[in-house]
This record gives C-alpha cells, structure tokens and sequence, in this order.
C-alpha cells in the first residue's frame, strides 16, 4: 500500500459515503458507509474504515491507503 497524495474526497449531500478519486492514476473509490463493519477515529485526526476483514481503508489528512 502506498499513501496517496492526490486524492480528492467528496461526502454526498445525504451522508451515506464519500467519494475517493486520485487524480494522479484517475482511479476512484466509492466507500458507503452502510457497507462498512466498522469505523475507528486515529490520533493524528485520521479513519480507519473496515468494511471486511481483508478490505480496510486509512483516510488521513494527507491522503489515503486502501488494503485488500
């Protein structure tokens, strides 16, 4: 996993997820929180989102890392 720099975030109008988009490879990603297991808040101001047991993702404030 590499900590993406580029990355944009939008959180739709109703709440229910936000969308990751990295400008540097056009890749984007849809988390929707319904769907996640669960949601940690980190000291240095960060989430971690855990949807399953092998996909989690980090959102910091300088970027974001997505395992699988």
């Amino acid at each position: 996993m590499k900590l993406k720099t580029s990355v944009l975030c939008h959180q739709f109008d109703d709440k229910s997820g936000v969308l990751l988009y990295d400008t540097s490879t056009d890749i984007s990603v849809l988390l929707n929180w319904e769907e996640c297991a669960s949601l940690q808040h980190d000291d240095d101001g960060g989430v971690r989102v855990r949807f399953s047991d092998s996909v989690v993702a980090d959102l910091t404030r300088k970027g974001f890392l997505l395992g699988t």
